[in-house]
This record gives C-alpha cells, sequence and structure tokens, in this order.
C-alpha cells in the first residue's frame, strides 16, 4: 500500500473536541479531532526548486513521463488535472483540445525512466513534501501513482500546531480559500460538511490549484511540482 495511505505522523492522539459551531481548532468527527479550523498557521518550511520557465523531462539521468512533465505554456500540457478534484476527472489532450478520459494503460505508464520505486515532490505553495510509492507490488512508481499521492496528499487535515506555525499572511490567506471551499459546495449539507471537517491542505494552495507539471528538483527522485490558477472556479469534491 503506497505512502500516502498509510502515513499517520501528521495527525496527533489528542481527545479534545469543538463544543460550539464556531470556528476552533479541532473538528466534532472523531476520525479528525486534531484538524484544525481557521479561526485563528511560523510553519516548517521545506526547500524548493526554483521553477524553470522553460519544459525540462530530465534530472540527472532520469527523465519524467511526458504526461507528468512541467510546460510553461498550459497549451502545451498533455494532461489536464486540477488537484482539488479526483484523479478519475483527469482528461487528456487528443489533438488540439482535451476530450478523453486518461486510460488505465497510461495511467500505468512508470513515472520515469528508468522506473523508480520512489518519488518526492516539493512544492513552493505547500511546507509539505508529497511522497509517491507504488500502489500495487510492482516496486515501481506509475503516472497514476503521482496523480493519486498529489490528490490524496492533498486531502489531509491540518493539525493545531501546523495551523499555528503558519504567517499571519499565510493563516488569511488560508482561512479565505477555506471559506470558499466550503461555500462552492452544491448543498448546505456538503457545506456543514467541509466546514466541521476543517482545514485540509489544499487550502494552502488558494486558487493555484491546476497542475502545470513536474520538473527536476535536486536528486534523482526529487521533482518540483507546479501549479498555476484555473481559468474557472471548479466544485471541491466532498469526499473524505
Amino acid at each position: 500500500m503506497s505512502r500516502h495511505h498509510t502515513d499517520t505522523s501528521y495527525y496527533t492522539s489528542s481527545s479534545r473536541r469543538a463544543t460550539t459551531k464556531s470556528p476552533s481548532y479541532y473538528t466534532t468527527s472523531r476520525d479528525h479531532r486534531d484538524a484544525a479550523y481557521p479561526s485563528s498557521p511560523v510553519l516548517a518550511t521545506s526547500s524548493t526548486s526554483t521553477p524553470s520557465s522553460q519544459p525540462r523531462y530530465a534530472s540527472s539521468s532520469v527523465s519524467i513521463d511526458p504526461l507528468l512533465a512541467f510546460h510553461s505554456h498550459a497549451s502545451n500540457l498533455v494532461t489536464q488535472f486540477d488537484v482539488s478534484l479526483p484523479p478519475s476527472q483527469i482528461i487528456q489532450r487528443l489533438n488540439s483540445s482535451y476530450d478523453n478520459n486518461l486510460s488505465p494503460r497510461d495511467r500505468a505508464r512508470p513515472a520515469t525512466s528508468p522506473p523508480l520505486p520512489f518519488l518526492r515532490l516539493k512544492c513552493s505553495l505547500l511546507p509539505w513534501p508529497i511522497d509517491v510509492d507504488p500502489a500495487d507490488h510492482s516496486g515501481v512508481v506509475t503516472v497514476g501513482d503521482v496523480f493519486a499521492a498529489i490528490y490524496y496528499e492533498l486531502r489531509r487535515h491540518v493539525t493545531r500546531p501546523e495551523w499555528e506555525g503558519a504567517p499571519a499572511d499565510v493563516r488569511e490567506r488560508v482561512r479565505q480559500s477555506w471559506l470558499r471551499r466550503c461555500k462552492r459546495q452544491q448543498t448546505h449539507r456538503d457545506r456543514e460538511h467541509e466546514s466541521s471537517n476543517g482545514l485540509r491542505r489544499i487550502d494552502w494552495l488558494a486558487k493555484d490549484t491546476v497542475f502545470q507539471g513536474l520538473s527536476p528538483g535536486r536528486s534523482r527522485d526529487e521533482w518540483v511540482l507546479h501549479l498555476r490558477q484555473g481559468e474557472k472556479t471548479v466544485k471541491f469534491w466532498a469526499g473524505s
């Protein structure tokens, strides 16, 4: 099973719970008792490589699959992936338009050449890395593994220490992102559900939720995740 499903180091065992409906650091959900609300984050800074303005496919002797490669111009991207939506929503460019879902065969392609058993993604917008492990026993990280890791890692709840450690300007930006995410839900029940579950890591991205590819990092298994603002606001997936 991949690391993004099993790693629970970002969660604590606190048993405190919210007692009012006003924003609190704790959710009323048993599974996310230490998730933060944006009522009131200095986060540990993670080093990231400076984004390149030109497409780069290779890191020393390792190259990235074209489906994952960074392009400075959105029109050159092969896939369209809003990271706030499940990987099943990814579509692929055919000719001049995006009109085909990413096939199982394409998802199963090795993410790199030569294939690697592990990748670490870093993004200048996030204080956390995203670790990618193979979802099966093949020992090879696939294109699908990368997309899944990005989505599920961003669905993680933000803990109280992580929230309290962020600068004031970051907290305000994240709080506004959280409010927009909750308001985008189509039903009152969904809005209440998202609000009661507190902050998620995707809230750190604000409006920059569109995948723009991966460029080489500082080592053969490290890659820089590039994101950009979408042309229109999409509904945030309300799944757990």
